[in-house]
C-alpha cells in the first residue's frame, strides 16, 4: 500500500525518527490516528499515519508525500 505510493519503508522509519510535527486526529469511527510528519535523509516530505496501540506500541496504518 505505501509502496504503491513510491514510498519506501527506510523512508517512512526516517520520517519517524526525526519528526517535525504530530498531530493527533479521530477517525470517524472513533479510532485516534497520529498523522507523523518529516523530512527524510533526501528531503522528502512525507506524512506517516500510526495508531498507537498502548505504551509505546503503534502500527503504521499509512503513508504519502506531504504539501
Amino acid at each position: 500500500m505505501i509502496a504503491e505510493r513510491g514510498i519506501e519503508p527506510y523512508e517512512v522509519l526516517q520520517v519517524l525518527r526525526n519528526r517535525e510535527s504530530a498531530t493527533p486526529m479521530r477517525h470517524p469511527n472513533g479510532v485516534v490516528i497520529l498523522a507523523v510528519t518529516g523530512t527524510t535523509k533526501a528531503g522528502r516530505r512525507l506524512t506517516v499515519y500510526i495508531r498507537p496501540e498502548g505504551g509505546f506500541d503503534s502500527t503504521i496504518v499509512g503513508a504519502e508525500v506531504a504539501p
